[in-house]
C-alpha cells in the first residue's frame, strides 16, 4: 500500500507499507534550488532503521 502523507515547505513525504510482511519505508524527499536530500526511514516491528543520501539533480541556475 502507498499513500501519499504530505507536502509541506517543499517537503514532499510519502508512505509505503507492505501489508503481508508489516515492512515500513516512510521515504521524505527535501526540495531547494540545487538539490534533493533523501532522507529513507524503515521500520520493521519496533526497529527503525534511517539512512541519508544526499544526490545532485542539476546545476545550480544562478552564475
Amino acid at each position: 500500500m502507498v499513500s501519499f502523507l504530505s507536502m509541506t515547505n517543499s517537503v514532499l513525504t510519502w508512505h509505503v507499507e507492505d501489508l503481508v510482511s508489516d515492512f515500513v519505508w516512510e521515504i521524505e524527499f527535501k526540495l531547494n534550488c540545487k538539490k534533493v536530500v533523501q532522507v529513507l526511514g524503515f521500520r520493521y516491528g519496533n526497529v527503525i532503521v534511517v539512512e541519508n543520501t544526499e544526490k545532485m539533480v542539476g546545476l545550480s541556475l544562478s552564475k
